[in-house]
């Protein structure tokens, strides 16, 4: 018998390897891609990043948390990844959306 502990850690590692990734070609095309890719990427999985759905002002909020742990990028570019994000990654962003 496999101990309860061992069980629950072998679902856990299961249901994450099962979990599908988001590729750099899964991202939508837009202006802001690209320094997503770089920036963002360069600390966190894009999984992360595209699973959230936030306002402008929280992506604002986000990026300029990653910002002050240093990330890096100009404030212009930023201003591109807060927009893109919240374009396709808001609350009424085109990810997901039936057009």
């Amino acid at each position: 018998m496999i101990p309860k502990q061992s069980l629950r850690t072998i679902l856990i590692l299961t249901a994450f390897s099962l979990a599908p990734s988001v590729q750099a070609q899964d991202l939508p095309e837009g202006a802001g891609k690209e320094l997503v890719m770089t920036v963002c990427t360069a600390c966190h999985e894009l999984t992360r990043i595209v699973s959230k759905k936030r306002t402008k002002e929280e992506w604002s909020d986000t990026v300029d948390k990653m910002a002050m742990r240093g990330a890096k990028a100009t404030d212009e570019e930023f201003d591109k990844i807060v927009a893109y994000l919240t374009k396709y990654f808001g609350p009424d962003g085109a990810v997901g959306k039936n057009k």
